[in-house]
């Protein structure tokens, strides 16, 4: 069995971009060698690309928790693909801030069989988190 992924820009259709790619499968799926079946599933594992936007205060306060916590600023980026429910969750409440983090380092293989992480980080970025809070707060 062979697994089919794909990533969308952060405005993409995931709707149209599977119907698409269903329709690229049907018309070539002829084409594919003998004994080869082509089965399209998964429709309810979809989720909606989404962006965040880091230029808020809530944001700063978590900037500010992070650079404190590992004594340098934080790296602000985007990676892989969306996860589904930080679109979801930002659609059913509006205005909060949705703040994806991980405690990883280049060493982890995050994900990965054989995914580890260095005590020390997990340390900080517990530190970070409760720093967070407290800039919320205060």
């Amino acid at each position: 069995m062979t697994n089919l992924a794909w990533m969308l820009e952060h405005d993409g259709d995931v709707a149209a971009a599977s119907e698409a790619i269903a329709g690229w499968l049907r018309v070539f799926g002829g084409q594919l060698p003998v004994h080869v079946k082509v089965f399209i599933e998964g429709e309810e594992e979809t989720g909606a690309p989404s962006t965040i936007d880091l230029a808020v205060e809530r944001a700063e306060a978590a900037r500010q928790a992070f650079a404190e916590a590992f004594g340098v600023a934080p790296v602000e980026m985007g990676c892989g693909g969306s996860i589904p429910i930080v679109a979801e969750f930002a659609e059913r409440n509006p205005g909060a801030l949705v703040l994806v983090t991980a405690a990883t380092d280049p060493n982890s293989r995050m994900h990965g069989i054989d995914e580890s992480l260095d005590l020390s980080d997990l340390g900080k970025a517990a530190l970070a988190e409760t720093l967070l809070l407290n800039n919320l707060v205060c």
